[in-house]
């Protein structure tokens, strides 16, 4: 699997932190997509920190638990409880409207920049003229003999 984040994210909350924020933001996207999820004016997508270890496997569920704190409490991560069965208290996150705006420049950014490489990068035409169609024909002609 790879990974990646936005540079401006992570330099306002760490590598780690906008690699998860990056994994955050994916899903509540898909989830807007898919029209599922929508609360309070917002798409969200849900985990438990011991679900987010299997998205990434080289963190424990104490480093998880403490990166979505740090970033709840800096303001980057809103939560809430949507669940349909009371006692169930696990967190459902979506960005923050700030994080949400830079997340997604930085992939229409991203997504502008391809564009102009892939218009500057034209393929090399295909003007060989030392073709010699006489062989070809004598080709043809052999096989058709046959």
């Amino acid at each position: 699997m790879m990974y990646q984040f936005d540079v401006r994210v992570a330099m306002e909350y760490g590598v780690e932190e906008a690699v998860l924020i990056q994994n955050i933001y994916f899903w509540v996207k898909h989830n807007e997509v898919n029209n599922t999820n929508f609360h309070d004016g917002r798409y969200w997508t849900f985990n438990s920190a011991k679900a987010f270890t299997e998205f990434f496997p080289f963190w424990n569920e104490l480093k998880i638990r403490r990166m979505l704190k740090k970033l709840e409490e800096k303001g980057a991560l809103l939560t809430g409880n949507y669940n349909k069965i009371p006692y169930d208290r696990t967190k459902w996150y979506t960005l923050s409207d700030k994080l949400y705006s830079i997340v997604n420049e930085g992939l229409s950014q991203s997504a502008k920049l391809t564009n102009e490489k892939d218009k500057k990068d034209r393929p090399i035409p295909d003007i060989n003229t030392d073709i010699n169609t006489d062989n070809i024909y004598r080709v043809s002609k052999q096989i058709n003999d046959i």
